[in-house]
């Protein structure tokens, strides 16, 4: 809409944008604390191994995703 709405105004298509007396809602950033190497274990423990993919994938998302993954790899080795 950023870009069609403009265009609309000047084509004379519509008298004003509406979008320019829309406030943007304020979007507060949230710190996203990462499980624990022993709690991933026990997540993946109890939940069924095909969804197991899904959890080992959101853990290769971090800044710290090597170590972690490393660590997580080591725990279900040993207790497996």
């Amino acid at each position: 809409l950023r870009g069609l709405m403009p265009s609309a105004v000047d084509d004379g298509l519509i008298v004003a944008n509406p979008r320019c007396r829309v406030p943007l809602p304020r979007i507060e950033r949230r710190v996203v604390e990462p499980l624990e190497a022993s709690s991933l274990v026990a997540l993946l423990g109890a939940m069924p191994p095909r969804y197991a993919v899904t959890v080992l994938l959101g853990v290769c998302a971090g800044s710290a995703a090597p170590r972690r993954l490393r660590r997580v790899c080591a725990r279900v080795r040993r207790s497996a």
